[in-house]
């Protein structure tokens, strides 16, 4: 991630990016990016997954690296993704603050955690955890 933040800040920003990638890569992060979006406002969760999956078709480079950059990636615009759907979640409805706290500072203590494990895992053990969670999840949201 920091070597995003410092490509950009030497000019290699996302215009230059932009102008690199052909109409079609264009549209297909444009459209995902909406889904992504959307399913994350309607569901409360899962935009993540498809950014992730449209990241990894984008960035064709292979690799340790690359595995660790899309997660990276992808949490910065979740980040944002979620900021958008909780504002207007909260705007819709009452917001419990006391369960917010509950779960948003060990979230946080979590988050710091997880992002340094993620450098020290072999990328094969990251998709595995990756899967084995969707895998969960899917099955408790089911049932």
């Amino acid at each position: 991630m920091k070597k995003y933040f410092v490509a950009y800040l030497q000019g290699e920003g996302i215009l230059k990016d932009l102008t690199k990638k052909s109409l079609k890569e264009i549209l297909f992060a444009a459209v995902l990016g909406a889904l992504g979006g959307f399913v994350n406002g309607f569901l409360g969760a899962g935009g993540g997954i498809i950014l992730l999956y449209a990241l990894s078709r984008m960035n064709k480079s292979r690799g340790p690296g690359a595995v660790r950059d899309n997660f990276g990636a992808v949490v910065c615009v979740v980040l944002l993704l979620s900021t958008v759907s909780a504002v207007t979640y909260s705007h819709n409805s009452d917001l419990e603050l006391s369960y917010l706290l509950t779960l948003a500072l060990p979230g946080m203590a979590g988050g710091v955690a997880g992002a340094f494990l993620t450098d020290k895992l072999n990328t094969d053990i990251l998709k595995a955890c990756f899967c084995v969670i969707l895998i969960i999840a899917g099955i408790n949201m089911a049932f």
